[in-house]
């Protein structure tokens, strides 16, 4: 098992919230936002948490805030950004609309690390990228993708090492998304 010195978690909180209306970061649910439920998944696992974030409402989290290099240019521009900034090779990156996931989760990302650019979880038949393992040897290419500005994450995947783990389909709920107010909706049982 990797130690957590070896690791960097980065949560990505600089997007506009534009579907939910409300800045997702901050939201409430079950009585912790959003950013503290992943921050405490994070922690068992990671030496130092960084928010990728411009809003200085966000520094009300209690984590280390650092703003985007590349602004309006989507996730790829926050992983860039947090990785640039990581002191190791290893970063475990999500973003800030996952409030259900689980360590336990996360761990089998931990597992396959070390042998791929990325490994990145798999729910109900739908990568999802923004709950990965991203080795800090991706910056070269992502810099060179925002500077064509070619945004698109899964794109810069394409020409990556990457490994997806497919979750079983009880575990997928933990990779839930939650976009928009109908999304939330559905979590909250």
């Amino acid at each position: 098992m990797l130690k957590p010195e070896k690791i960097t978690g980065i949560i990505l909180a600089g997007g506009k919230s534009l579907r939910m209306q409300e800045d997702k970061a901050l939201m409430q649910f079950n009585g912790k936002m959003f950013t503290a439920h992943i921050a405490d998944a994070l922690k068992p696992l990671v030496s130092e948490i960084l928010l990728v974030s411009s809003n200085p409402a966000h520094q009300i989290l209690g984590l280390t805030q650092i703003p985007d290099k590349f602004e309006n240019a989507g996730p790829l521009a926050g992983i860039y950004s947090g990785l640039r900034q990581s002191k190791t090779d290893l970063n475990l990156i999500l973003s800030c609309d996952v409030p259900l996931i689980k360590t336990s989760i996360l761990q089998l990302l931990l597992q396959h690390a070390d042998k791929f650019d990325v490994v990145q979880l798999s729910g109900e038949n739908r990568a999802v990228p923004l709950i990965a393992m991203y080795n800090k040897s991706c910056l070269p290419h992502f810099e060179k993708c925002l500077q064509k500005s070619e945004y698109k994450l899964q794109l810069a995947l394409a020409d990556l090492n990457v490994k997806t783990i497919s979750l079983p389909p009880e575990d997928a709920i933990f990779v839930t998304n939650v976009n928009t107010p109908a999304d939330f909706e559905r979590i909250q049982g």
